[in-house]
């Protein structure tokens, strides 16, 4: 039923993106109901849907804030971890929460980023900033320095 009313969404949306060509903040949004129903099926066809909705949106208006984090959160989908990190920083704004998303999964929690975890998951305690904390403190623990 969940999936069923995913998809709905997503061709609601997808209708009103073909009417509104150049929409960023439509497109964040539909990339982002497209990357969830991925989490479920793991279907390829969405990502390369993703990709081009993405790249179309920026032949017509350029690197706006909702293209550059609609494909960061593309290129981490793709475990692209150094593209989505580039991407997120060339937002201009800090997104912490996204690159230390990507330096866990590249497995490089450096010792200053700890105490920012923990401001985060003090300020917003939810699943997401204690996942987040637990996981680095886990791969400084079990990370051999050189």
């Amino acid at each position: 039923m969940a999936l069923r009313n995913l998809d709905a969404r997503i061709n609601g949306r997808l209708a009103v993106l073909r009417q509104r060509q150049g929409d960023a903040n439509l497109l964040e949004g539909t990339v982002g109901l497209l990357l969830s129903r991925v989490t479920f099926t793991q279907s390829y066809d969405d990502l390369l849907l993703v990709e081009q909705l993405v790249r179309a949106t920026r032949d017509r208006i350029g690197d706006v804030l909702a293209v550059l984090r609609s494909d960061a959160r593309l290129q981490s989908a793709l475990h692209r971890f150094d593209g989505a990190a580039a991407r997120w920083r060339r937002t201009g704004k800090a997104h912490f929460a996204a690159l230390s998303q990507l330096d866990i999964a590249r497995g490089q929690i450096s010792l200053e980023m700890i105490p920012q975890l923990v401001a985060a998951a003090k300020q917003h305690p939810n699943l997401s900033t204690y996942s987040q904390l637990a996981n680095a403190y886990v791969s400084r623990a079990t990370r051999t320095e050189p």
